[in-house]
């Protein structure tokens, strides 16, 4: 018997923070075994996941096979129950960190029919963590090399995020921007600009640049538009492997964009990695040798305003 669909590749394809492609980025587990076969073993032949392996001719350990059928979802509700515990209400009714994180997810997450997961590189952990805090999850975090990430089984938080706007089969292209008050929109805006925005500093002209990359086609132009209803001049272009990218188009447009979305935030619902980054240039703008009247007018709102950009921080650089 011929075991999986050969018509797939062996390994999936990956999408960098700037949606450049990566290749080998994850293992196809469709390649080697259907949904239907992994169930008619697992289910109607009682086979453990060692003698499936053993069966398929699957290549890599029971750890990884056991890693991607759980991401995939294709256990039913009898057999591992897992023992820890999250609030799957964190999603019922929008706030500051569910927003935050909503963009997080959106972005960065994976969805399946019982779990809800996020994973970043291990230079981002901070984010993983605040995450973990704000699902109220007890259990722990997985460390691989060079990643980590929170996983939580909960079908509730599953079933809200559905309700809300995560797509039940392919996040990346079919992503709708979500309905969410006003109030909440710059922390939904900050979480997804986090998973897949840039902040950069070029090294020609020292100036900040801020840009933002997806596939949604719909969700893209609805990010536009929000952009440019607050005052930021923003340049969409389409990419060749149709991803979408919109680029702040000056200095003063990227200043304003990142301004909105860190201003009025604490730690717990921001990334550090990309905040200091910004902090950094803010407090060294005048060093630099190109400005502004419009930016260097920017530069001291966002001085009076982010307090973190107004006084010297050893901490905030160590990070």
């Amino acid at each position: 018997m011929q075991y999986g669909d050969k018509s797939l590749s062996e390994w999936n394809l990956g999408r960098g923070p700037k949606g450049q492609i990566i290749p080998n980025h994850s293992i196809n587990l469709g390649y080697f075994i259907t949904k239907e076969q992994f169930r008619d073993l697992f289910y109607a032949r009682k086979m453990k996941y060692g003698e499936i392996i053993a069966e398929i001719g699957f290549p890599y350990d029971s750890s990884t096979f056991s890693r991607l059928v759980r991401r995939l979802g294709w256990k039913r509700e009898v057999g591992r129950v897992d023992t820890y515990k999250s609030n799957g209400a964190v999603f019922d009714k929008w706030s500051r960190p569910s927003a935050w994180m909503y963009g997080w997810i959106i972005t960065d997450g994976h969805v399946c029919d019982k779990y809800v997961g996020i994973r970043l590189q291990t230079a981002d952990i901070d984010v993983v963590r605040k995450i973990k805090q704000h699902f109220e999850f007890d259990g722990p975090l997985y460390e691989y090399p060079g990643k980590c990430e929170v996983r939580t089984c909960n079908r509730e938080m599953v079933a809200s995020l559905r309700r809300i706007g995560i797509p039940e089969r392919n996040k990346t292209f079919d992503a709708k921007f979500p309905e969410l008050p006003k109030e909440f929109l710059w922390d939904f805006i900050r979480g997804a600009f986090e998973g897949d925005g840039c902040v950069s500093i070029s090294t020609r002209s020292q100036t900040v640049r801020a840009s933002f990359c997806g596939a949604a086609e719909s969700f893209m132009l609805q990010m536009r538009d929000t952009l440019l209803s607050e005052g930021i001049r923003v340049r969409a272009d389409l990419r060749g492997d149709n991803f979408i990218s919109l680029h702040a188009v000056s200095q003063s447009d990227a200043l304003r964009w990142l301004f909105l979305m860190y201003r009025n935030t604490d730690a717990s619902i921001r990334m550090d990695r990309k905040f200091n980054k910004f902090v950094e240039f803010v407090r060294t703008y005048y060093d630099r040798p190109r400005k502004s009247a419009e930016a260097a007018e920017l530069i001291e709102r966002i001085r009076r305003e982010i307090p973190e950009c107004a006084q010297v921080s050893p901490e905030l650089f160590a990070a």
